[in-house]
């Protein structure tokens, strides 16, 4: 009577714990059933993105702001991690806007949605051999994404990426065995402080997880793979699974609490810092200018990931937010002038006579990844330095100080090659036929960019959201 007792209790607490994963469930189901569907008809085929939109949609109304500890440990729903849950989703819900793919929609959709799964899990998990799965989930289905350009370039990309990433989980698992091996368990909660062959294992785990954010030295992949991919893709990547990874990153740091590990960490966003914004200078392709530039980033979001606390989750969280934001309207930006033929920055010479509205929109854009107002960008940039500051004071580390100025002088390095979109723009000639775009992508170009000013001018709804969500 014992035993079924227990069962029973099992059982009823696995039924809450689906109804509380809602989203995972149904875009994991809708997935499947998008697939299927759109293989054996023509609705499916036809009204793919729709499916899409309303699968993503469903999930986001299903998101949990609560917390709950489910599976043994295995899963940990907070508010924060609703909150980026929601983010995913709805960046995610963002890529109906982009439409350059014609070739097999269905299974590019359906390799989206996996994504968005492998994603929403990292959120979440807290067991080691659950981690290496979502993280593997996230990463094949990103490589057969990188492919779908339909260009034998693309498919030499999606090779160099599917070897760096089969190097980069083969060190990532057997950092786990180490662990496991020195503590008993694969629970982040029961693994004690890190030490002898348990930090090795820690130190393995981390760069693996680095290699998904793209962290020098783990982001050999990310200039081909971003200049090959379809421009949606390279969208999607430096967002939901990159945004995805840091909260797992988060999770897995705190786990460990070592202060090495935290500097040595630190150590490799001001690495980033640097490698990113110094190759910028010299590209002369657009996406890949994006690319050195997402890589930049990548390295001013890691350190909002080492530190704890309830008011450093709003701080990554305002600037997730925003990034994705940007990037997202980057990355359409270049996607609706690659549809014209125009990859290379001097394809875009006199462009802005054609295209009023949207160099105007462009130009706050570029502002917002500078960090310069009167743009959101200038304001988690803001709150970026303003939180390595009081770290440093609280600690007086020569790391952070070293951080805080290379991070301001990158920052008024990257006028020079964000400008040079606007530049070609207005300020340069093309001697034949200026291309003018449709209104519907100059408006939703524009739309992007009105959202960056709102949210210079109303910061505190960021605040208001991380507020009203932690609330019991």
């Amino acid at each position: 009577m014992m035993e079924a007792n227990t069962l029973r209790e099992v059982l009823l607490e696995n039924l809450t714990a689906f109804e509380r994963l809602q989203p995972l469930l149904i875009v994991s189901g809708g997935a499947v059933l998008l697939l299927l569907v759109g293989t054996f008809s023509r609705f499916g085929q036809r009204y793919g993105w729709m499916l899409f939109g309303a699968i993503l949609l469903s999930a986001l109304m299903t998101v949990n702001f609560s917390g709950h500890t489910l599976m043994g440990g295995t899963l940990q729903l907070t508010p924060f991690n609703g909150l980026i849950q929601a983010l995913l989703i709805t960046f995610g819900l963002l890529l109906v806007l982009f439409r350059e793919v014609r070739q097999g929609e269905v299974e590019y959709q359906f390799l989206l949605l996996s994504v968005i799964v492998g994603s929403l899990l990292m959120t979440m998990v807290r067991d080691l051999v659950v981690i290496y799965l979502s993280v593997e989930l996230t990463s094949l289905a990103s490589y057969a994404l990188t492919a779908f350009s339909g260009r034998k370039k693309g498919h030499e990309a999606a090779m160099k990426y599917l070897l760096t990433g089969a190097i980069s989980s083969a060190v990532m698992i057997y950092g786990i065995s180490l662990i496991f091996g020195a503590s008993g368990s694969f629970l982040l909660g029961e693994i004690p402080a890190p030490t002898g062959p348990g930090l090795v294992g820690w130190v393995l785990l981390i760069g693996g997880l680095l290699f998904k954010v793209s962290i020098v030295p783990f982001h050999l992949w990310v200039p081909n793979t971003y200049q090959m991919a379809p421009t949606s893709v390279v969208g999607f990547f430096t967002v939901v699974p990159k945004i995805g990874a840091f909260v797992l990153l988060r999770a897995v740091l705190h786990a460990a609490n070592s202060e090495p590990l935290n500097h040595l960490v630190i150590a490799l966003a001001l690495i980033t810092i640097i490698l990113g914004t110094f190759s910028a200078i010299s590209q002369k392709s657009l996406k890949r200018l994006l690319a050195y530039a997402a890589l930049a980033h990548s390295g001013f979001l890691l350190p909002l990931v080492v530190w704890p606390g309830q008011a450093l989750q709003g701080a990554f969280f305002f600037y997730a937010a925003i990034y994705a934001l940007m990037n997202l309207a980057a990355f359409y930006f270049v996607a609706i002038h690659e549809r014209k033929g125009d990859v290379l920055l001097g394809d875009l010479d006199g462009a802005g006579s054609a295209n009023p509205l949207l160099g105007g929109a462009v130009v706050v854009i570029m502002l917002g990844l500078i960090g310069l107002p009167p743009t959101a960008g200038f304001s988690i940039k803001l709150l970026l330095f303003t939180e390595v500051w009081g770290q440093y004071q609280s600690g007086e580390s020569a790391l952070l100080i070293t951080y805080f100025i290379v991070g301001v002088l990158s920052s008024a390095i990257s006028l020079y090659f964000y400008f040079k979109v606007p530049y070609h723009y207005f300020l340069m000639t093309n001697e034949g036929k200026v291309k003018r775009l449709t209104l519907r992508d100059q408006l939703i170009t524009t739309f992007f960019a009105a959202l960056l000013l709102w949210c210079f001018i109303q910061p505190q709804i960021f605040d208001n959201i991380v507020v009203t969500i932690g609330k019991p």
